[in-house]
């Protein structure tokens, strides 16, 4: 999958497509790819999943092994576009 996509867009959906965006953003971390990683965050569906990220980062600074590693910072930043709808996405996409 990852040699075949140009970025990868993650729909609103459940635990799998959760999955499937943290594995994806763990691998833009590992080096394996340093392609676009987006939500379509339509009908602010992943806002939560953002304020847990953020959320998680200020927690992190108190935890001096995981402010140290800035993983949390890098997870956040893999996570490059947040676009309201596909419109967005695609008009951006094609754009790059």
């Amino acid at each position: 999958m990852v040699r075949h996509s140009d970025a990868f867009i993650t729909l609103p959906g459940g635990y799998g497509t959760l999955e499937e965006l943290l594995e994806v953003i763990t691998w833009a971390q590992l080096g394996i790819h340093d392609k676009i990683v987006g939500l379509l965050n339509a009908n602010k569906y992943y806002n939560s999943l953002l304020s847990f990220i953020d959320k998680a980062m200020e927690k992190a600074s108190s935890i001096s092994m995981l402010a140290k590693s800035s993983y949390l910072r890098q997870q956040k930043q893999s996570l490059s576009r947040n676009w309201g709808n596909m419109f967005l996405a695609m008009k951006e996409l094609l754009r790059s």
